[in-house]
């Protein structure tokens, strides 16, 4: 695969529920934090994350925790 210099995506909560989402990207030998995005109610928004082509990003992940969550 050939590797990435971005990602970007919508993100929109639809319940009253909250917790954390978390961004990784993998460089094809490990999976990289990118971000952890605190999900709450009024979320509604475009994330956009930019990255120098040396990094080889050419996978991204996505994982929810709700057991961070503040319910």
């Amino acid at each position: 695969p050939e590797a990435t210099n971005g990602i970007s995506f919508y993100l929109r909560s639809i319940n009253s529920a909250s917790g954390v989402l978390k961004l990784e990207a993998y460089n094809g030998s490990a999976w990289n934090v990118i971000d952890n995005i605190s999900m709450n109610i009024n979320l509604s928004e475009t994330k956009t994350y930019e990255f120098d082509a040396g990094l080889n990003y050419i996978q991204f992940r996505f994982t929810y925790d709700i057991e961070k969550s503040k319910i």
